[in-house]
């Protein structure tokens, strides 16, 4: 099933815009860790992760595969990943043409792209690819108010 909606709880959307701020003026990135219920893809918890890309870090992340494998190792019963966090430094949260690359390795993940302007986080956007067109779609983003 494609996913049509990607729910944030408070306490992850504070660590990831912290993470992200402190990233500026460099992308920065994490895993999202959750659930899938139906069509809505729930973040349970994000994986904080240090970009390796240190030749273009201002408009590309890289994760360290390694650190991928660890953490995908790590997860509880019932956890997954399910998807990537990462931040656009003074650019809108479109998804671009690189991530766009990046994201067909990773079919059916969610890529939730934080706005960051001088060190302030300027909102969220949620992108999945389309099986049929290998494009990307925006999904609804609901932050809600509780933690988990």
């Amino acid at each position: 099933m494609t996913l049509k909606t990607l729910k944030v709880p408070a306490n992850c959307d504070s660590q990831m815009k912290a993470h992200l701020e402190a990233a500026w003026p460099n992308e920065g990135c994490g895993i999202l860790i959750g659930r899938i219920d139906g069509d809505t893809a729930i973040v349970t918890r994000v994986v904080d992760a240090e970009n390796q890309n240190t030749e273009r870090g201002a408009d590309r992340f890289e994760i360290d595969p390694m650190f991928y494998y660890r953490t995908e190792r790590e997860l509880a019963d019932g956890e997954r990943v399910i998807g990537f966090v990462h931040s656009h430094p003074d650019c809108p949260a479109v998804a671009s043409e690189t991530d766009r690359q990046f994201a067909l390795n990773w079919p059916g993940f969610a890529w939730l792209i934080y706005r960051v302007d001088q060190r302030q986080s300027k909102g969220a956007r949620t992108w999945i690819i389309n099986d049929d067109t290998s494009q990307f779609e925006e999904i609804e983003t609901i932050f809600t108010d509780t933690d988990n």
